[in-house]
C-alpha cells in the first residue's frame, strides 16, 4: 500500500477522524507520521488484554461487570457519533481494558464518516459475527448498524457465545434473510 496514493490518503483521513475522538473510553491517537516512506499511527499504550482476551481469560462477565464495560464502550460511541463517525467493527476484540475494569474503544481503523459512507456496491468490512443484517446486503454502515454490533458484543459478554453460530458467512447471510 505504499504506493498506493488513495490508500495512503485514506489512512491518513481515517487517523485524522479518529486523532479528533478525545475520551477517556477512547484509545487516543498521539502521533500520524511517515518514516522513511512508511506510515504510522502512534497511539497510547494499554496495559491490558483486549476484552475478548479478557472475557477468554475469566469466562463469562457477570451482569453488573458487562453492564459496565458497555456503558464504557457506549460512552465512546456516542461521542464518535455526534462527531459523524461510524465504527463499523465494534467487538470485544476491538475493546481494550485498562486497570481490569476500564474500556478503551480502539481500532477506527475501518471507522468512516457517515458523509463520506460509500454507496450500495461497497465491499464488506467488519467481522462478520458483529454486522448488522443490512450490511450483508450491501447497505452502508450506519449508527444503526455500530448499535447491532454493541447488542451483540454484550450478549457474547453475558453469555460466553455469539447470539447466531454459524459455520461461514454465507450462513449467516443465510440466517438474516430468514429472520427478516
Amino acid at each position: 500500500l505504499q504506493r498506493d496514493t488513495e490508500a495512503i490518503a485514506s489512512f491518513l483521513a481515517e487517523a485524522r477522524s479518529a486523532a479528533a475522538l478525545m475520551h477517556p473510553h477512547v484509545v487516543t491517537i498521539h502521533t500520524i507520521g511517515d518514516q522513511r516512506g512508511r506510515h504510522f499511527i502512534e497511539m497510547e499504550y494499554i496495559d491490558g488484554p483486549s476484552l475478548a482476551d479478557h472475557v477468554r481469560a475469566v469466562g463469562r462477565l457477570d451482569p453488573l461487570a458487562a453492564t459496565s464495560f458497555m456503558l464504557q464502550i457506549c460512552s465512546a460511541l456516542e461521542v464518535a457519533h455526534d462527531m459523524g463517525m461510524v465504527h463499523r467493527d465494534i467487538k470485544p476484540a476491538n475493546v481494550m481494558v485498562a486497570r481490569s475494569t476500564h474500556a478503551k474503544l480502539a481500532d477506527f481503523g475501518l471507522a468512516k464518516r457517515l458523509a463520506k459512507s460509500p454507496g450500495p456496491n461497497m465491499l464488506l468490512s467488519g467481522t462478520p459475527s458483529f454486522m448488522a443484517p443490512e450490511l450483508f446486503k450491501g447497505e452502508p454502515a450506519s449508527k444503526a448498524s455500530d448499535v447491532y454490533a454493541v447488542e451483540v458484543t454484550y450478549f457474547s459478554l453475558l453469555t460466553g457465545r455469539l447470539p447466531v453460530a454459524a459455520r461461514s458467512v454465507n450462513d449467516l447471510v443465510k440466517f438474516h434473510d430468514r429472520e427478516q
